[in-house]
């Protein structure tokens, strides 16, 4: 799929490059969500809706391993493009939607829901 998306208007690349510009002048304050959440120590995160997976090939570094799952193959495609370039070998992403998780309960250790209406990092061993 190529073009804009249902996403806000923007590509997954164009998301891409956004985040690359927002990471700037936002790092203190995700640095800050991710340690109240204890998201640095988490073993296994599920990132929901994940788009071009920037946020979680940004903690990779940091985290055993990680999972995005998102229903836009054009973001899978775009977040497998970077994490292959990244060289990065403990995150994965793959078509999931989020009201039909294919995961069983306990999977993970903390889970993202990044969006445009809000953050919500739940850090629990239930999910």
């Amino acid at each position: 799929m190529s073009g804009q998306s249902e996403h806000g208007g923007l590509t997954a690349a164009e998301w891409h490059t956004q985040f690359l510009r927002q990471a700037q002048w936002t790092q203190a304050t995700r640095s800050q969500l991710y340690r109240r959440a204890n998201l640095l120590r988490a073993e296994r995160v599920l990132d929901v809706g994940c788009g071009p997976g920037d946020v979680l090939l940004v903690l990779a570094a940091q985290i055993g391993e990680g999972i995005g799952i998102d229903i836009s193959e054009e973001f899978l495609e775009q977040a497998e493009r970077e994490q292959r370039e990244q060289g990065l070998t403990n995150v994965t992403f793959q078509h999931a939607d989020a009201t039909a998780l294919p995961f069983p309960d306990g999977s993970f250790d903390a889970v993202l829901l990044l969006g445009e209406g809000g953050i919500a990092i739940h850090g629990s061993m239930n999910w």
